[in-house]
């Protein structure tokens, strides 16, 4: 479960924060806590690029039975592009994100918005042992968006599938 607030610090610079709650449950043992992701979006002079800054995972979570888990705190960099045609926006992201725990990542991205209401994303994840590929869609609709990504597993045995609504 998360919350986020956003906002327009200047006229091309935007902050915001994830506040989410974590569960886990392995076998018997369960586990609580929070984690926090801190965000800025500057918008350059080149229109449609703009450069983005973050800080994720940053939080506690209880002592379980054995031991706390301890959350990969990681900063990412990155860039996007928006290109508009005619109904439709093109979207194209790149950013590097070092996980506390791993190596460095290459995220890859690209979006099509249709008429401001369906997403069609496709992304592709360099350097992850567990993922590569991923695909997803979103749906707006007046103030609320509707979100799905699929995120296979290299070993087929964990795929992911993640749901949202803000």
């Amino acid at each position: 479960l998360g919350f986020n607030y956003a906002h327009r610090l200047t006229p091309n610079l935007f902050g915001g924060a994830n506040l989410i709650l974590l569960y886990q449950k392995l076998e018997s043992s369960t586990s609580v806590g929070f984690a926090t992701d801190y965000g800025v979006i500057y918008l350059t002079p080149i229109e449609g690029l703009n450069l983005n800054l973050a800080l994720k995972h940053v939080g506690l979570t209880e002592k379980g039975d054995v031991e706390r888990i301890k959350l990969p705190i990681a900063p990412e960099a990155g860039l996007s592009y928006i290109y508009p045609v005619s109904y439709l926006k093109l979207y194209l992201d790149v950013s590097l994100i070092k996980y506390s725990d791993d190596k460095l990542k290459l995220n890859t991205g690209g979006m099509v918005r249709i008429n401001d209401m369906l997403d069609l994303r496709m992304g592709y994840l360099v350097n992850s042992d567990t993922q590569s590929m991923t695909t997803g869609l979103g749906l707006q609709w007046r103030r609320i968006a509707f979100d799905y990504a699929f995120l296979p597993s290299k070993n087929e045995v964990e795929n992911s599938n993640s749901f949202s609504i803000t």
